[in-house]
């Protein structure tokens, strides 16, 4: 039987792959027969069925990356593609990313060293496209960088060690066969609270920890050890940070020094060590 506590270990423990840990979670969910959790931990474990999610609207916004727009032409000659227009650019540009967390951990580990990860823009969307450019023989793709996929990876390893933790504190003694109908509901309000509101942090680097903002101001210290640096300033950055883990990336970075906010935009990537950099540059004009 698979326990909380076992759950918790690996979840923490970089050295699992995720697509083992959610098979554990697999067994859990059906132990709680909590349809919710069975559903999501099943999505992320076999891969969306997206003739299935057609019709709704609250497919996982974590799996939405924005990819880059280029297309390869005649004689393999690779070129961006710039839509003015945001809405069709996020259609293009953001497709929902069905793959299993097996799927993407082997595309990652895949990849050659330095070598993005290429998606082909469906045919439907690749006519239209064609169409657009007056170009009909173009090959559109989106270009995506290993930080985007590792982030849909970490997300749902965050939010599955957030409802762990949380059902750890609940049911310090949780003995799923005896469980009564309140704590059941109980559970399954815990599972909505998590699935509806995925959990945003940063990932620290390689040893994929997860890491919340609440702590962010303590690893900005650890960083700059030795350095004289305002509080009050290391919390205005925190904020505007945040603003940049949503839809308001544009705003965030009119409220950044112009040498932060390039930086920002050139590394496309939020694991620590790029927005540590940026903080760097952020208090000392360098990084």
């Amino acid at each position: 039987m698979i326990t909380l506590e076992k759950l918790c270990e690996d979840l923490i423990n970089s050295k699992v792959p995720l697509s083992a840990i959610l098979r554990e979670a697999y067994a859990l969910a059906h132990q709680l027969q909590d349809p919710s959790f069975l559903d999501w931990v099943k999505n992320e474990l076999f891969g969306y069925d997206l003739k299935q999610w057609e019709e709704r609207n609250d497919f996982p916004t974590y799996r939405r990356p924005a990819g880059y727009l280029k297309a390869t032409g005649p004689y393999n000659i690779t070129n961006p593609i710039q839509i003015p227009n945001k809405e069709f650019e996020d259609k293009i540009c953001r497709p929902w990313l069905p793959y299993s967390v097996g799927k993407i951990e082997a595309m990652i580990a895949e990849r050659r060293q330095g070598e993005n990860i290429i998606i082909l823009v469906n045919s439907q969307n690749a006519a239209i496209l064609r169409k657009a450019v007056g170009l009909t023989n173009i090959e559109p793709f989106l270009e995506y960088t290993s930080s985007d996929f590792v982030a849909i990876l970490e997300t749902v390893q965050n939010m599955l060690l957030a409802l762990v933790l949380d059902l750890q504190r609940k049911f310090p003694d949780l003995k799923i066969d005896e469980l009564t109908k309140p704590e059941k509901q109980d559970i399954a309000a815990s599972v909505l609270q998590v699935i509806n509101n995925p959990t945003s942090c940063i990932i620290s680097g390689s040893q994929s920890i997860p890491i919340t903002f609440g702590q962010f101001e303590e690893i900005i210290k650890t960083q700059l050890q030795g350095q004289s640096i305002d509080p009050e300033r290391v919390k205005e950055l925190v904020e505007i940070l945040k603003q940049g883990r949503g839809d308001e990336e544009a705003r965030m970075k009119k409220s950044l020094p112009k040498k932060v906010a390039e930086y920002l935009d050139k590394n496309k990537s939020w694991i620590t060590e790029i927005v540590i950099e940026a903080i760097k540059i952020y208090f000392t004009g360098s990084s």
